[in-house]
This record gives structure tokens, sequence and C-alpha cells, in this order.
């Protein structure tokens, strides 16, 4: 049983660490403003926009409206499938060679975002099933841990050692083929075959709006950050819980207390 609870505190900890912390950085606009100075991706819009070839005069807004695209862009793929494209669609921008608003979005753009909303969705739900089902197990934990001679416990470092080892093994994986290669191989995997996905500088101000893959590098990184905080945040107030029902049932003896040990 003591496996069992401890997948189920390492599922239940990861699920609810994503749900949280993708809230977390959604909330404001992913650092987005940070990661542009930091990339100086005024600079790569100064370059590419001018060489656009389907929108012209993009270079010549402002780092106060790029922000605001972006931000746009971010929460038309959380909006409801039906009111993603439609929200996508309605992103302008107005330049000083047009006396008109432009679209920011051409449709292959727009299908790419559209993919990426179903995607996130699909993401979500998978997350909110987990967490589901992790909770009933915990709740079965602690229910047998209510029992006499019944010990279900946890210790926060063996969920933490599986998470490291995980971890060490994904950034290994990236270091020996590469951030970039990962990341368009993955968008191969996950995205439809016949919807365009990869887009030059050139031909898409979503990309250079972006400066992709670059911008994905850093708020991958920073979404990682907040999910292992919250992770151990959550384990840890899971095994509290377990131990302070072991203590309700005469369980945690001092002979015994190392078995429910949170390190």
């Amino acid at each position: 049983m003591r496996v069992l609870t401890t997948l189920s505190a390492l599922f239940l900890s990861l699920a609810l660490a994503f749900i949280i912390s993708w809230q977390a950085i959604s909330s404001v606009n992913f650092a987005y403003p940070v990661w542009y100075q930091v990339l100086e991706i005024n600079k790569t819009i100064a370059k590419y926009g001018p060489q656009n070839q389907y929108r012209s005069g993009f270079e010549s807004t402002t780092q106060t409206q790029h922000i605001q695209f972006f931000a746009e862009i971010a929460q038309s793929i959380e909006l409801p499938l039906e009111q993603v494209k439609p929200a996508l669609q309605a992103i302008e921008y107005s330049s000083k060679e047009a006396s008109f608003n432009n679209p920011l979005l051409h449709n292959a753009e727009v299908q790419h975002l559209y993919d990426v909303a179903v995607l996130l969705e699909h993401i979500q739900m998978v997350c909110y099933v987990t967490l589901s089902i992790s909770v009933l197990v915990f709740l079965l934990s602690l229910r047998r841990q209510a029992m006499p001679q019944t010990a279900v416990g946890f210790r926060v470092k063996d969920v933490y050692l599986i998470m490291l080892f995980l971890l060490l093994v994904g950034l290994v994986l990236v270091a020996i083929i590469g951030f970039e290669t990962v990341f368009y191989q993955l968008h191969e995997w996950v995205f439809p075959a016949e919807n365009q996905w990869f887009f030059y500088y050139q031909e898409s101000l979503m990309t250079t709006l972006m400066q992709a893959p670059n911008l994905f590098a850093y708020i991958g990184g920073l979404l990682l950050s907040c999910m292992l905080i919250v992770q151990f945040l959550t384990v840890f107030v899971l095994q509290r819980i377990l131990s302070r029902a072991a203590k309700k049932t005469g369980l945690l003896t001092p002979n015994k207390s190392k078995n429910l040990n949170p390190f």
C-alpha cells in the first residue's frame, strides 16, 4: 500500500502543480515583458518585420503593443475552442503605411494556434482526470491509515527522488539532442501533419513576436520551476495529513515514526 500511496502523491502533486503553475504564469502573461528584454525581441522585430511576406509595417509598432499582442494570443488559446479562431482573427495592428488595421495573424498561424489550444485542453483534461483519480487513491490511503496496525505513509524524499531521476533524464536528453531538435520533434508528434506548424520569421509575425523557439525555452523553465515549488509543498502537506491521521490511531510511536518521516 505504501507504493500505491507514494505513486498517488506523485501523480496528484504533478497534476496539481501543472494546473496551479500554468494559471500562475498565465496570469502574469508568462513573464513575456521580462523575456522581451532578455531576448531583445525588439531587435528581432526590427530586423524581420520589414521582411515579412504577408504583412507590412509591423516594425513600426511599439514594445507596449508587442506585449499586448502576445497577451491577446495567450488569452485567446485559453478560450473555449469555438471562440479561439474568432478571437485570434480579431487581433489587429496599425501601421504607418496603411490607413486601416492589419490582421496580425494569417490563416496558417490561426490554425496552428488553434491546434495549440486543442493540445492545451487535452493536457488540462488529462491533469484533471489524473488529479481526480490520485485524490481518490490518497483518500483510500488516508482511510486505511485510520485502521489499527495499518501504516501507509510515505516520505517526501521518495517522491522527489523519483522526480529528480525523471528531471535529470529529461535534461540529459535535451542536452544531448539539443533543445531545438526536441522542440521540433515534439511538434511533429503532437500536431496534425496536414497543418503547418513551422514558420520562418519572414512569413510569420507570430514567430517573430515570440522569437520562436527561444522564448519557449524560458517559459518552459519558468513553468518547471513553479511546478517544482508547488509539488514540493503539495507532497509535504499530503505527508503531514497522513502523519496526523497516524497519530490519531496511535500508529506514530517513537519506534514507528521513522516510517512516516517526511524526509
